[in-house]
């Protein structure tokens, strides 16, 4: 009995869908031209028409249809009601839809158009589990509760493709609630391997444009955690100077376009072939800067600033600064404290705090490696000092053929020196010492080579080794002997001539 009943239900609904098929050829169903409108009957004519009959055909077949179906059997009790237009159609149980095997397996299984096609929504087959296209937004979903999700989206290749020849192909937004619970957010991506590939989000675009573009209206744009790991890496791979890994750019006055904080770690970190981090500045002010390091600590100990190579030769510098034009490589300055500083640590010969060097080997006058100067009006002050805590040089000057050490002053009276030094206890504030030649030479110009003063005595003679004055000399020579008396050389040479003044 109940394979018959099956049988001409299915006999039924083939003659129901044919009957339904006919009428929308004569009216124009979905995606079909509309067929011409068929004249009413006259007086005395058919009152239905062909359409008339055809719907009182199909509603008499589809009686039978349910008077069959009214006949349940026990394979059919299973299932629930039909789905009927129109209506609101409400089930218990899970409702499937289900294509079968053909030879096309991308085909349609249900589809369903709101007026005039201008919104599509499909079930289809094998590569393309729901389409959704409107006017407005192609699929909706809505997920109420703290663990819904409003879409889901499974596949083999794409869980989910939006696209739109409008504005957003996806357009992902969070209701608006009194408060924001954390770690919420309309769009999250997530990759559930533990391995070192695979990416979250991915935006790409074709030509020159964004390929992600974020964008808070008074927070930040983007904030990446990266664990343990990084929290924010950009790759370019562009020959060109204007290409970047990452670029930050901020149309504000005196903000920043990129930040980087690290409780303990580092809050940028720049690698490269050739620059690992470059700062570009076009303004034109003084306090313009290409890289900028700020310590906010006030009680820091740090630097603004930190350059540091690994190299282990002499090669290569911690920190380089050049300038295109006759400005300043390096400028470095403090409002109470030193401007620059250098320090070695270094035990190995010729090690150096700071050096300076002039490379051209024919420079203009006043080229010099190190250069100090100091503003001041008064007395106070030094263009360059050196300091020693033991017993060591605090300055030492040396050249090859010149002069090791030269001062000079441009006043015009007789105020200020030229070198000046000073010792605080008994020692010696000028020692000059040569091999062979002149310890300490004194021009005077159209003045005095030298002039002396002390308290003890003003010039003080360290008597020789000889008991008189040596064979030769050089006329102007005084010696004092061993004995104590004092020669004056009259006539120089080999057999220099002496007289004895004391």
């Amino acid at each position: 009995m109940t394979e018959i009943v099956a049988k001409e239900l299915a006999r039924l609904r083939d003659l129901v869908g044919r009957l339904e098929q006919r009428i929308n050829e004569l009216e124009g169903g979905p995606g079909l031209p509309h067929a011409s409108p068929e004249p009413e009957a006259g007086p005395g004519g058919d009152a239905h028409g062909r359409r008339g009959l055809l719907r009182l055909a199909s509603a008499g077949l589809a009686g039978a249809a349910v008077a069959a179906v009214g006949r349940p059997s026990a394979a059919s009790a299973a299932c629930g009601p039909p789905i009927y237009g129109s209506c609101t159609n409400t089930t218990t149980n899970t409702t499937y839809v289900s294509a079968g095997w053909a030879a096309d397996l991308n085909r349609t299984v249900l589809d369903v158009r709101g007026p005039f096609n201008q919104s599509v929504a499909t079930l289809a087959g094998r590569y393309r589990g729901v389409y959704g296209e409107g006017s407005l937004t192609g699929v909706t979903g809505l997920g109420y509760t703290t663990d819904g999700v409003g879409v889901e989206g499974s596949g083999g290749h794409t869980g989910v493709s939006a696209s739109t020849d409008g504005f957003y192909g996806l357009h992902a937004q969070r209701k608006l609630t009194t408060t924001t619970p954390d770690a919420t957010a309309a769009v999250l991506g997530e990759h559930l391997n533990t391995d070192t590939f695979g990416t979250g989000v991915i935006g790409s675009h074709a030509g020159a444009g964004w390929g992600m573009w974020a964008k808070s209206v008074s927070g930040i744009g983007i904030h990446a955690d990266g664990g343990s790991g990084i929290g924010v890496e950009g790759v370019a791979s562009g020959p060109a100077a204007s290409s970047y890994g990452v670029r930050g750019v901020h149309e504000g006055a005196g903000c920043v376009a990129v930040v980087g904080d690290a409780d303990n770690g580092l809050g940028v970190l720049g690698r490269g072939k050739g620059q690992g981090v470059q700062g570009l500045a076009t303004g034109t002010p003084f306090s313009t800067s290409g890289v900028f390091g700020y310590i906010s600590n006030t009680a820091s100990a740090g630097a603004g600033v930190y350059g540091r190579t690994a190299s282990t030769s002499d090669q290569g510098y911690g920190v380089l600064g050049s300038h295109s034009g006759s400005g300043t490589g390096v400028l470095g300055y403090c409002d109470g404290g030193t401007g620059v500083e250098g320090r070695t640590f270094a035990t190995n010969p010729n090690s150096s705090g700071v050096v300076g060097r002039a490379t051209n080997s024919a420079p203009a006058t006043n080229t010099a490696g190190v250069s100090g100067a100091t503003l001041a009006l008064n007395n106070v002050g030094y263009g360059v000092q050196g300091t020693h805590a033991g017993t060591g040089i605090a300055v030492f000057g040396k050249s090859e053929r010149g002069a090791g050490m030269r001062g000079v002053t441009n006043s015009t009276t007789t105020d200020g020196y030229g070198v000046h030094g000073i010792h605080s206890g008994t020692g010696t504030a000028v020692y000059g010492q040569t091999a062979q030649g002149v310890g300490v030479r004194g021009f005077g110009g159209t003045g005095r080579g030298g002039v002396f003063t002390g308290a003890s005595a003003q010039v003080n003679l360290t008597p020789g080794a000889l008991a008189t004055h040596p064979t030769n000399g050089t006329k102007g020579d005084l010696y004092a002997d061993s004995t104590g008396r004092l020669w004056f050389c009259k006539v120089g040479g080999s057999s220099a001539t002496w007289a004895q003044v004391a």
